[in-house]
């Protein structure tokens, strides 16, 4: 890993329509197909995940947070149910790669844009709206 590995970086994407449980369950299948491991933080303890290893094993809450793995990178996801976004983190790609929070927006279906969070103008009217 190189040093602006450790960058931080985040983006949102914004979907079509609101999120639905059969849709968040496919989007979870979709990062276990191209990740190592997908874990879910619960909702009893902020420093503490549990695996995920299939779509019907996700904890349904208003507000979810999911670690992506793959190798020595993580992203963060967070959505709710019913939203219309997916806020992530995580950390710059190497060399030419992009990364790890951005590839694992755009293999979802339904998204309509994806919006850096150095976008502040964007990101204040996707705020203004009720999106974010």
């Amino acid at each position: 890993m190189n040093a602006s590995n450790f960058e931080r970086r985040g983006y949102v994407a914004v979907f079509e329509e609101p999120m639905t449980r059969p849709m968040i369950e496919a989007f979870v299948g979709l990062w276990l197909e191209t990740f190592a491991r997908v874990e879910q933080a619960l909702r009893t303890s902020e420093t503490a995940t549990r695996e995920v290893k299939g779509e019907k094993d996700v904890d349904w809450e208003d507000h979810m947070a999911f670690r992506i793995c793959h190798g020595d990178d993580f992203s963060w996801a967070y959505l709710s149910p019913g939203g219309r976004v997916i806020e992530t983190t995580g950390f710059a790609g190497i060399g030419d790669e992009p990364a790890q929070c951005l590839s694992l927006l755009v293999i979802l279906p339904g998204v309509m844009e994806v919006v850096a969070d150095t976008n502040e103008r964007r990101l204040d009217e996707l705020e203004a709206q009720g999106l974010i």
